[in-house]
């Protein structure tokens, strides 16, 4: 037990005064009392007593006391809530009761226990319902690993089928679990004959009346000779087909086809096999996907310095999607031609041939521009032919490596998950070591990180409200990371998607729309249907104090769906929860003073197909994770010798912790008590002496 105060041990010195001070006044200098020197003595200081502890306590003394705390041991139990569970057989169960619930009343009598349902995420005390099209065990592991850091947690218990198919290998993160982890098995390891589609390969833009190339991968298991056909189909239409003999119990094809898009906008195409007979599992013989089809491309010119690799690195990701030319700053200017996009790379450049390039500027007005600006750009010249961004790099050039980082804030377009989290492990590109300054309204993309220390200069922006749109890319290299995309992935899909959005933000018309609605076209089945929404008055300025509602059909059963929009800082939001898988029509409406804005549109809620890919019970996955974690692996039906298990390992117990606690010494009651009995006593003793 410590008493501890605020202020240091001189303080007291003032304290008994007050009380010394107080009990003077009262009896020392009152020569009227009809009291004996020695009871004015023990008065004053009964008094003086009183006072001082009164006064003590104003300096908010506490009491620091050690308190033993006794914690029952944490068991987790996780039950994968994803379809691969139910697939072959219904839910799990011991004797008519969810063997979640089974398990934790029967280990509830010893151990505290917390229910946990994962997929694609972790809940704690979820619904059950088998309905996640997603199985991550990594993130498992993470996540109570991080949320149960300290506390006294004896294991986890993993009711799962061992079924993965999203993350990291759970193996690398149970390598290093502080838990042990004890593992039920479900789901069947029986593998029965059955065709599915691996994956699908396309452009996601084609345009009118061109032969695009689609790419199906197939798997076969336990079809030996069987013959099949693999086909592309538009609205039951076939638009491509192709017949396949299976070889062995194990057999894997890719077909290619090329098919025409006569139709426009975005059209859905289902990729399809046929079934065997008597085939189990027929949900992932089937797979749908999505093209943009676009009537006419558009154009861009290639304007540079000298040849480089960073425009071949462009020019690779582009060549399917629009019309390109290039051209040297050396040649002379094309004649007639109109450019949606002039790509400027190392221009204006030290030494350059500047009234071309001006005039090449003043001959397409309406073009949106792309500054590549790297090693041998004039960058006064650069600060005087725009006014978006400036880099003052002073009389000699300075160059120094920097990775990307992801600007948070940006909201111009959605950066792709994988790309975030891959893109600050590609190659650093060479950057100026100069002041950078930007114009309002410049939006940075990508920002520069340079010898570990993250910076405020960009490395990719825009001015998409500018006279013209504009593009920067402040760096020379990035041809690098389109190999270390394919290097990480085997192919190049995460730095086509950042060459694509930053071509098409350039690229996009000016939006009239005084009531705009955004989504995505497709949302997989159990995740959040979302929406964002702009509203803008008659002199186009955004507003958002108006009710905006919009109203969902599901098309084929023609189910209604009614929301109203949240109103967000910029705009509105909206999260419509989870729906029912299907086509959906929407119609957004809004009412500013007399007037009614409308919007209308579609999306599709699809089944995804990851669940249903691989539906083989990985039971060994399982004791891998059980034998690096020093738990232990059961089968469905042994759930006593888990529970007597779990109940004989002498590390799962109860624990004591004496942690210090401090406690106000004004919430002590007996040091009440303690004052009251000393001015009690002291009026005692005045009264029996005839004073009051």
């Amino acid at each position: 037990m410590e008493l501890v105060t605020g202020v240091n041990g001189w303080a007291m010195i003032p304290v008994v005064m007050a009380g010394a001070a107080y009990a003077y006044v009262l009896y020392a200098r009152n020569s009227r009392l009809p009291f004996s020197a020695r009871l004015k003595a023990l008065l004053f200081a009964l008094r003086m007593t009183a006072v001082s502890l009164i006064a003590f306590l104003l300096l908010s003394p506490h009491l620091v006391l050690r308190k033993k705390i006794v914690e029952k041991p944490l068991i987790l139990i996780a039950q994968d809530n994803s379809a691969s569970i139910t697939a072959h057989n219904g839910p799990p169960e011991v004797n008519g009761q969810p063997l979640n619930l089974f398990l934790a009343g029967k280990l509830a009598k010893t151990a505290d226990v917390q229910l946990l349902t994962f997929g694609a995420e972790v809940k704690e005390d979820g619904e059950v319902n088998f309905l996640e099209q997603k199985t991550d065990l990594s993130e498992l592991l993470l996540t109570t690993r991080n949320t149960y850091f300290n506390r006294n947690v004896g294991a986890l218990v993993l009711l799962t089928d061992g079924v993965h198919n999203s993350g990291i290998q759970p193996e690398i993160t149970a390598a290093s679990y502080p838990f042990p982890v004890y593992c039920l098995a479900l789901g069947d390891t029986n593998q029965y004959p059955d065709l599915s589609i691996s994956d699908v390969r396309y452009n996601r833009l084609v345009y009118h009346e061109d032969n695009f190339p689609v790419e199906v991968s197939i798997q076969a298991l336990n079809a030996d000779g069987q013959r099949l056909t693999v086909e592309l189909l538009h609205e039951s239409k076939t638009l491509a087909h192709e017949e396949v003999t299976v070889h062995g119990n194990r057999f894997a094809a890719t077909k290619q086809f090329r098919i025409n898009s006569s139709a426009s906008g975005r059209i859905r195409i289902t990729a399809k096999v046929s079934e065997l007979p008597g085939e189990r599992l027929v949900q992932n013989n089937r797979q749908s996907f999505f093209v943009d089809v676009v009537n006419q491309k558009q154009r861009i010119l290639f304007y540079a310095a000298a040849p480089h690799p960073d425009l071949g690195a462009l020019k690779a990701m582009l060549n399917d999607h629009y019309e390109l030319e290039q051209l040297f700053a050396s040649e002379p200017l094309p004649k007639a031609k109109n450019f949606d996009l002039i790509v400027l790379h190392n221009l204006p450049s030290v030494g350059g041939n500047l009234s071309q390039l001006t005039q090449l500027l003043k001959e397409h007005p309406e073009a949106a521009l792309l500054f590549i600006n790297g090693i041998g750009t004039d960058f006064v010249a650069f600060n005087n032919l725009q006014s978006g961004l400036k880099v003052f790099s002073g009389d000699k050039q300075q160059w120094a490596e920097a990775v990307p980082v992801v600007n948070a804030h940006f909201s111009l377009f959605q950066a792709e998950n994988e790309w975030q989290n891959q893109a600050s492990s590609w190659p650093a590109v060479d950057v100026p070591l100069a002041e950078v300054q930007t114009s309002p309204g410049f939006h940075a993309f990508l920002n520069q990180k340079v010898n570990g220390i993250q910076t405020n200069n960009p490395m990719i922006g825009f001015m998409p409200d500018a006279e013209k749109p504009t593009g920067y890319f402040l760096g020379n290299g990035f041809w690098k990371w389109r190999l270390a995309d394919y290097r990480q992935n085997g192919n190049h899909e995460n730095f086509g998607a950042l060459v694509q959005k930053t071509i098409q933000l350039l690229l996009v018309r000016k939006d009239h729309r005084r009531l705009r609605i955004f989504h995505e076209p497709v949302v997989m089945l159990n995740e959040y249907v979302k929406f964002r929404a702009e509203v803008y008055n008659q002199s186009m300025m955004k507003v958002n104090d108006h009710e905006l509602k919009i109203r969902l059909t599901h098309i084929a059963d023609g189910t209604e769906y009614q929301y109203v929009f949240n109103q967000a800082e910029d705009g509105y939001s909206l999260n419509a929860g989870r729906l029912p898988e299907g086509e959906y029509r929407y119609r957004a409406e809004i009412q500013l003073g007399e007037e009614t804005l409308l919007e209308e549109g579609s999306l599709l809620v699809e089944r995804s197909s990851l669940e249903n890919m691989n539906l083989t019970a990985d039971h060994g996955l399982l004791k891998r994770i059980a034998a690096a974690t020093g738990g232990k692996f059961f089968e469905k039906g042994q759930e006593q010798q888990l529970i007597e298990s779990l109940k004989e390992n002498p590390a799962i117990t109860s624990t004591a912790t004496y942690p210090k606690v401090y406690d106000l010494l004004i919430n002590l009651p007996w040091l009440l008590v303690l004052i009251l009995g000393l001015l009690a006593m002291e009026w005692l003793l005045r009264k029996a002496n005839g004073a009051y």
